[in-house]
């Protein structure tokens, strides 16, 4: 992560792999998962502002050994954020809006397979080296409406240290080792659910502690390297026709995570604003 400066990963893509912890038994069960991800994150200036275009496409598979059918979903989102600047010069507001398909799809894509994401996030300049942020987030998930405060920061401590986030989406705690070498921790909070088959979907609740090493190649190619542990992890299969949801405990146990991957980084005045989606 650079500190003290602002950027954007115009091209990234990633493959992550989670492994259970622990031996299938009779009161948990074990899931094999794999994603891999491509997204571009393109800003446009527009007068003082910014309109940030980030098209993402997933595909995740889940793999149940002797317990649930495996899955394969197709994840499809176009994050749109216009990032204002105010004339006082020490806040910038981000207003985003996520349509997004999350869902095996089956040869066809159906109203349902639709969930839409919309958040305002607030960026206010206490110094040089402290943004803080606040706002709200909004998700139709297939659950319920789902509606959650958003707090961060962008707080460059010292010339090697630094932290950066929004919660409940993530948290970074940066280590400058060189120019070419960053390291970290980093907390990850999951809430989604992937649309099966008619009615059904699989909802997943995850939390993830995570020590992460970014290598920068040159001062734009950064290779990033991931590994960690899920905390609390909840998955369930859900029902929904009308009214509220029923769900059935999956009961999975927690895994490994592994990840590995590229960025093309470039620094710009856009602030950190990435969509503080809750889901991965």
């Amino acid at each position: 992560m650079l500190q003290g400066q602002s950027y954007v990963d115009v091209l990234s893509a990633y493959y992550q792999y989670s492994a259970g912890d622990k031996p299938p038994s009779d009161k948990y069960q074990d899931v094999f998962i794999e994603m891999v991800s491509v997204s571009l994150n393109v800003p446009v200036k527009v007068d003082s502002d910014y309109v940030i275009l980030n098209p993402t496409y997933e595909n995740l598979e889940m793999v149940f050994p002797g317990s649930y059918p495996d899955r394969r979903f197709h994840i499809l989102y176009l994050p749109i954020t216009w990032l204002h600047s105010w004339k006082a010069g020490k806040m910038k507001t981000a207003f985003g809006f996520i349509p997004r398909i999350s869902s095996t799809l089956n040869n066809t894509i159906r109203t349902r397979d639709f969930q839409y994401e919309a958040y305002v996030l607030n960026i206010l300049k206490k110094s040089e080296t402290l943004n803080l942020k606040f706002g709200v987030y909004y998700n139709t998930q297939y659950f319920r409406l789902l509606v959650i405060p958003l707090l961060g920061a962008d707080w460059t401590i010292n010339n090697r240290w630094s932290l950066f986030g929004v919660l409940p989406g993530s948290m970074n705690l940066d280590y400058k080792f060189s120019k070419h070498i960053h390291s970290g921790f980093q907390f990850r909070s999951i809430t989604n659910n992937y649309q099966t088959i008619g009615n059904y979907f699989i909802r997943v609740n995850d939390y993830q502690l995570k020590l992460y090493t970014d290598y920068y190649l040159t001062k734009r190619n950064v290779l990033n390297f991931q590994v960690g542990h899920t905390v609390f992890r909840k998955f369930r299969y859900g029902y929904r026709d009308t009214g509220l949801p029923e769900y059935v405990p999956m009961n999975i146990t927690g895994g490994w995570i592994f990840k590995i991957g590229y960025s093309f980084r470039i620094t710009t005045e856009v602030a950190r604003t990435e969509p503080p989606s809750l889901a991965d």
